[in-house]
């Protein structure tokens, strides 16, 4: 018997467009308001669009064959990039007071991607039992992003009044990642309700001004979505 064929994602234009703003905001992220709206609406955007064209499930994920015959799989370029991006850059930029909050909020908005993609590609038609990790793989990436979204929004929106607590650097450190790429981090004394020394990442220009014994600011926000984020800030700043 015939298998029923895999049909490639086509939306070209669309994941260049995902790639490059993706790339662009994870190395230089400025303007970050504009870039992390279009991240955002962008795997949304996708879905629709992809949905009027091919409501098939399987649209979105492309099946290819690498050079030892075994199968490989690519989701839909608008739908990973920007889940990647959005959520690697947001861990970067900002500090959770308890990322336990994250939770409930992360959950609803899965539940929300996961009814846009069922309301837009609701043919199940040309799925096969041996493509069941490449729809892993679709759902991880619509996880990533719900989570990175929720993350990013609470953040990158709240304009909330800071609650201020001053501190001190009491250490500075650095590691290398698995790529090669440095961290780097400065540690803070006790502040607040925290009792123990905080680790906060800090980009490579605020790592080699700041020195050990500096005073410094923990601003707290209450976070646009209700969950309470901080960041370090300089006197010098």
């Amino acid at each position: 018997m015939r298998r029923p064929r895999i049909v490639a994602h086509r939306l070209n234009w669309l994941e260049w467009l995902a790639i490059g703003l993706s790339a662009w905001f994870f190395i230089y992220p400025s303007p970050y308001l504009p870039l992390f709206c279009a991240l955002l609406v962008l795997p949304i955007a996708g879905l629709v669009i992809n949905g009027i064209q091919q409501p098939s499930m399987a649209s979105l994920v492309t099946l290819k064959k690498d050079r030892k015959g075994q199968d490989t799989y690519d989701v839909a370029d608008f739908i990973d990039f920007p889940a990647w991006a959005i959520l690697i850059r947001v861990l970067r930029d900002f500090e959770f007071e308890d990322v336990r909050t994250l939770i409930f909020p992360g959950l609803l908005a899965m539940g929300i991607i996961s009814l846009i993609l069922l309301l837009t590609h609701n043919r199940f038609s040309e799925l096969r039992q041996h493509t069941a990790l490449a729809y892993v793989l679709l759902v991880g990436n619509c996880w990533l992003y719900s989570y990175g979204a929720v993350y990013g929004s609470n953040c990158v929106f709240d304009r909330s009044e800071p609650a201020v607590f001053p501190t001190k650097v009491v250490d500075k450190s650095e590691h290398r990642g698995r790529r090669g790429r440095r961290n780097y981090y400065v540690h803070v004394a006790p502040w607040g309700h925290h009792l123990d020394r905080e680790r906060i990442r800090v980009s490579r220009s605020t790592y080699a001004t700041t020195a050990v014994g500096e005073e410094v600011d923990i601003d707290l926000y209450k976070g646009w979505l209700g969950m309470p984020w901080y960041e370090m800030v300089r006197h010098s700043e």
